[in-house]
């Protein structure tokens, strides 16, 4: 700016002079960074001093509290107040040009054409994000239909498995059964071949008893018995 940063008051220094002070200070702040927004926008620092010195040279702000001196006092007080109004409308001035600079840069062709293109860029990114995404879509919605696929097959060939294994069970409990029945069948008939072999052994011991028993009572009989036993003549034979 065209004059020096405005310096601290010294103690004892009234209230609202040390108010305008502070509020100087702020503004001085602030025009430096309308300052530096406008050297972004284009605008030379030089432009802008030259353009701030046409409201007037600013002294700098140098006061000190001089008891009974009441005239220094409040002269300085309206040169505090002076600046501080000198430097709120050079605010203003300089948030006018900002606002200016940046409404013609929107509006400037160079500057839409540039936003433009950005726009295309951003389009096509998001029309290859949005290809990518669908192409990710339908990869992941055919792995779903394959694992789908697999389930389905997985629990047909698990109710297999289990039709398997109840028919097997089944088939084991029958085979068990006729196990036990053939089982019951093969004691029965060892049990009836063993009654048939004392059977004939009972027979044989009695057919070897027959003759020893007909021997016995064949030499037991008497002599007219014997007799009576032998043929006799033919009927009508001698006599």
């Amino acid at each position: 700016m065209s004059c020096p940063a405005v310096q601290l008051l010294g103690v004892g220094a009234p209230e609202p002079l040390i108010l305008l002070h502070q509020r100087l200070l702020l503004a001085e702040q602030e025009t430096e960074g309308l300052i530096r927004d406008l050297c972004e926008l284009g605008v030379s620092r030089d432009q802008i001093l030259e353009s701030s010195e046409r409201l007037g040279p600013l002294s700098p702000l140098k006061m000190r509290w001089t008891l009974g001196d009441e005239s220094i006092l409040w002269e300085k007080y309206d040169s505090l107040v002076n600046q501080m109004c000198h430097m709120e409308s050079l605010l203003q001035t300089l948030k006018l040009t900002v606002f200016r600079l940046e409404t013609d840069r929107e509006l400037d062709p160079s500057h839409t054409a540039h936003l433009k293109q950005q726009l295309a860029a951003l389009q096509r990114e998001s029309q290859e994000e949005q290809q990518a995404s669908r192409k990710e879509l339908i990869k992941l919605r055919d792995q779903l239909l394959q694992a789908y696929q697999e389930r389905d097959e997985a629990r047909t060939q698990v109710q297999r498995l289990e039709d398997t294994l109840e028919a097997a069970a089944a088939m084991t409990e029958q085979m068990m059964q006729e196990s036990t029945r053939s089982n019951d069948a093969i004691k029965s008939f060892s049990e009836l071949l063993r009654r048939v072999e004392d059977m004939e052994r009972v027979v044989e011991m009695e057919r070897r008893q027959v003759p020893a028993a007909n021997m016995t009572s064949a030499s037991g009989l008497p002599g007219s018995a014997a007799a009576d036993r032998l043929p006799g003549p033919a009927c009508g034979g001698p006599v």
